[in-house]
């Protein structure tokens, strides 16, 4: 066979398998240019590839490896998805050209800090996703320009305190995620300001108590979550709930499906009568 028509079908036979996997964007010959967010500045860094739905408006690195957000990011993208890389610092304004995004996800990116100012810019934020980090706490400065913001995505971190106002200004939030952190210390008015707050999940933390003066702040009906309570390194007696169980029994807290806590000494959470005698000790766990 002559070989210019050998090498002809084998280049042939490699567009038609780049083409299968990346449609449009080939990157099996070479790498993509992209803009990569540095403090300050934009510096062009080599990475593969960019992705892009135009019927979506979504917006996804294929490839993990990233350090940073990069800034090519389209202005239109209603989703961007960051997940699974390693960007462990958000800066001010990183986001500040995305104002018809809905969602972003930076789940998984062993992030541990965001500095106040970075989500500038995200007005009509819908959904954040922020689980699976290295967060060691959570501020207020943390959240400006999320006025929008609906969802909010950040357990599986590291967190250990909510202080007070660590919320205000997500008026509109609607779910708090915050499950799975090493949570000890709810102080008083930690949830102020989530005048719209409809689900609150702290489900595998290792807080002492539930105080009622903590959660006054929060509007009800309210749906809690606070399976596998990890306070069982302490002894708890079983009034100290007994707020919780009354504003169940009103209806004004419901316990998301199996998400109540559970109390030792054969003491079941549906059997815990509030009569105002003594109870006997119990651990939530």
């Amino acid at each position: 066979m002559n070989r210019s028509v050998v090498v002809h079908k084998f280049v042939r036979s490699q567009v038609t398998f780049c083409n299968f996997w990346f449609v449009s964007v080939c990157c099996c010959l070479s790498l993509v240019q992209a803009q990569i967010c540095e403090e300050g500045e934009c510096t062009n860094t080599e990475w593969c590839a960019n992705e892009y739905n135009n019927q979506t408006k979504s917006f996804k690195r294929i490839y993990w490896g990233l350090q940073s957000v990069p800034c090519d990011i389209p202005a239109e993208a209603e989703r961007v998805n960051l997940a699974e890389n390693y960007i462990n610092i958000l800066i001010p304004n990183v986001f500040s050209h995305l104002g018809q995004c809905s969602s972003v996800s930076l789940h998984n990116n062993g992030l541990a800090t965001v500095k106040p100012g970075a989500f500038n810019g995200l007005s009509n934020l819908l959904e954040l996703a922020l689980y699976a980090n290295r967060l060691s706490m959570l501020s207020n400065g943390m959240w400006t320009g999320l006025e929008k913001l609906e969802d909010l995505h950040v357990e599986s971190n590291k967190i250990s305190r909510i202080s007070a106002g660590t919320f205000q200004g997500l008026a509109t939030l609607k779910i708090l995620r915050v499950a799975n952190n090493n949570i000890v210390i709810l102080e008083k008015g930690a949830f102020a300001g989530l005048e719209s707050l409809h689900e609150l999940y702290l489900d595998r933390n290792y807080l002492p108590t539930l105080d009622q003066e903590t959660f006054r702040d929060l509007p009800r009906p309210l749906v809690l979550s606070v399976r596998h309570y990890m306070g069982d390194r302490h002894a708890h007696v079983c009034s100290s709930l007994c707020w919780i169980k009354e504003e169940e029994q009103q209806g004004t807290i419901v316990f998301a499906i199996n998400r109540f806590p559970h109390c030792n000494s054969g003491v079941q959470w549906k059997d815990l009568q509030c009569d105002g005698k003594s109870f006997g000790v119990v651990k939530l766990h």
